[in-house]
């Protein structure tokens, strides 16, 4: 694939979708690539390019493959390859070692178990977890200190393929309010988590709560066969991203994906 190939068939919300961005109805976003407050970076969908326009910034301008460039900070070649694989073929290379990126990890994982002991603190979070089934699925309860941005949010673990939390994404309880989820930043992982290599079905759900939904408990057991099913949550309807995708081609025993959507539940062997 050449990179007028890659260009024609890899579109700007493809990327976004893929690091947890999402433009709103102006296809304005915050810009990733500063302290941004209000939103000054435009996308321009007919044409697959972005502008941030904010004087504090030097991104500039750029199409879909300078945007993976620069907010992982690759190289060309690296760029494109990444690029090959969100455009559907090849192979997504392993991600590059940043400096800080074990830092982060830890620092996830540690805030996420301080989340974990917030939630039995919380009557309103229990609550929440009760009326939706979800009681007993691993997950914290942020106040607001804990995680910049998840404010009264239900938190789950994304992890990686060593089983460490990567991400967090945030579900607002409060029903007053209109966003209801959040990633932390630059989201990586899957939830539940990589599924395992014994799997021979793997159910793919359109969110990370129906995943949860899936893994409840229900008087002690576990309502599938965690050892031959396989659980993977999208993150939103276009929210399949080249992590999955390289998790579902790692499964040599499977023999069937179900796709456990809204619109109801179709079966591809």
């Amino acid at each position: 694939m050449d990179i007028p190939d890659i260009k024609s068939h890899l579109s700007i919300e493809t990327v976004l979708a893929y690091y947890g961005l999402r433009a709103d109805r102006n296809n304005r976003l915050l810009c990733p690539f500063h302290q941004d407050k209000t939103p000054s970076l435009q996308v321009y969908p007919p044409t697959n390019t972005w502008t941030c326009f904010s004087s504090n910034c030097d991104a500039g301008s750029g199409d879909a493959i300078e945007f993976i460039q620069k907010i992982d900070k690759l190289s060309k070649h690296d760029a494109l390859l990444k690029a090959t694989e969100l455009a559907g073929a090849g192979k997504l290379p392993a991600a590059p070692v940043k400096p800080d990126g074990a830092t982060m990890g830890t620092d996830l994982a540690g805030t996420f178990e301080k989340l974990k002991v917030n939630l039995f603190k919380n009557d309103k979070a229990l609550a929440y977890l009760k009326e939706r089934g979800l009681e007993g699925v691993e997950c914290g309860y942020s106040t607001g200190k804990e995680m910049k941005g998840m404010k009264h949010c239900i938190v789950f673990p994304l992890k990686n393929k060593a089983g460490d939390v990567v991400s967090l994404y945030g579900r607002r309880i409060l029903n007053n309010d209109t966003a209801k989820h959040y990633y932390s930043a630059k989201r990586q992982g899957l939830y539940p988590g990589y599924p395992s290599s014994e799997a021979k079905t793997l159910l793919l759900t359109e969110a990370v709560i129906d995943a949860a939904n899936l893994m409840a408990m229900d008087n002690g057991q576990w309502i599938i066969d965690n050892e031959n099913t396989g659980i993977l949550a999208c993150y939103g309807t276009n929210g399949l991203t080249g992590e999955h995708l390289e998790a579902v081609k790692s499964l040599s025993k499977l023999n069937e994906v179900i796709f456990c959507y809204c619109s109801g539940i179709t079966t591809r062997n």
